[in-house]
């Protein structure tokens, strides 16, 4: 039996509760095939946030399904419903029969991360989340450059300078550029090695700054990388990454500027790189790493999901 017939339909009269937040997932997740259905959240209810409507072509429990964890969400019929159901282990199957709805899942799903993530920032901070304009990169060369990390400093200086042109701090950077030009060589790496598919960055350099724009997605070969936010003056290490793991799909996802900082953690580090050109080709010919990236996805959001969800019970 091939994977298609696999695939099965399921039918849920009106009023049917279909998931329930907290409960265990029921192996799958679902795309809607014919009804709607009505999405309640813990975390949208505490906000006052309306439900959410999901109508044909939809998709519910991926979270649960690709994480493994508890559901996220209740889920109730608003009319008769069919959905497909879709295994985890059957998304690479899914991807090759239908590539724009797994497109469409691993978008919703950067979108969602993202928005999470800048509201778990805002309830940590207790203050407005931080800019994100560009010239901000001042702010995080001036926090390395006041710690001594000379190379990582000199990276923000370089890259103000070549996207904030004209910018009020440029004469600053250039100072400083010139006056620890000795680090230049430990700060960059060569060319060569950060172009093209394949990449390799020294211990202890940016792969990228918070801020900066972005279009490449990274997969980890070898190394370690530390993915890390400034906040209120002081540097947050969100994660250690290692050989498997996938970052930057974020900025390559919504062509919107890096939400953190990568650096070669400790040791160099070889790497993968996704950009947007070729990125659909490669959930098509390589419906593995789509996988794991929506499994990676899945699991960041649910973590930070319930990490939301006990915050705003503490405010209750």
């Amino acid at each position: 039996m091939g994977e298609q017939a696999k695939l099965s339909i399921s039918k849920y009269k009106i009023g049917t509760y279909i998931t329930i937040e907290g409960n265990e997932g029921k192996g799958a997740f679902f795309i809607i095939k014919q009804g709607q259905v009505q999405v309640h959240r813990s975390i949208e209810r505490m906000m006052h946030n309306p439900p959410e409507l999901l109508k044909v072509g939809d998709f519910f429990g991926v979270i649960a399904a690709m994480s493994g964890h508890p559901s996220t969400e209740t889920v109730i019929a608003m009319s008769d419903v069919a959905v497909i159901a879709v295994r985890s282990e059957q998304f690479g199957y899914l991807i090759k029969q239908n590539t724009p709805i797994a497109m469409k899942i691993i978008k919703y799903f950067s979108h969602k991360l993202r928005f999470f993530d800048s509201l778990l920032t805002r309830l940590t901070s207790k203050k407005a989340e931080e800019s994100s304009d560009v010239s901000f990169i001042y702010e995080i060369a001036e926090y390395y450059f006041k710690n001594g990390a000379m190379p990582l400093a000199l990276y923000a200086y370089h890259r103000y300078m070549e996207l904030v042109h004209g910018g009020p701090h440029v004469a600053d950077c250039q100072e400083k550029m010139e006056r620890y030009a000795r680090f230049k060589q430990e700060a960059f790496n060569p060319p060569a090695n950060i172009s093209g598919f394949n990449r390799k960055y020294r211990k202890n350099t940016f792969i990228f700054a918070e801020h900066e724009p972005g279009d490449d997605l990274f997969i980890i070969q070898q190394g370690k990388v530390k993915i890390t936010k400034l906040l209120a003056g002081k540097e947050v290490l969100l994660a250690v990454l290692k050989a498997g793991d996938i970052f930057g799909e974020m900025a390559l996802l919504e062509n919107k500027p890096r939400s953190a900082s990568a650096i070669a953690f400790d040791e160099d580090v070889t790497m993968l790189a996704v950009n947007r050109q070729n990125f659909s080709g490669m959930v098509v010919e390589q419906p593995q790493l789509a996988t794991r990236l929506i499994t990676i996805l899945s699991e960041r959001i649910w973590s930070i999901y319930r990490q939301i969800n006990n915050l705003l019970l503490g405010d209750i």
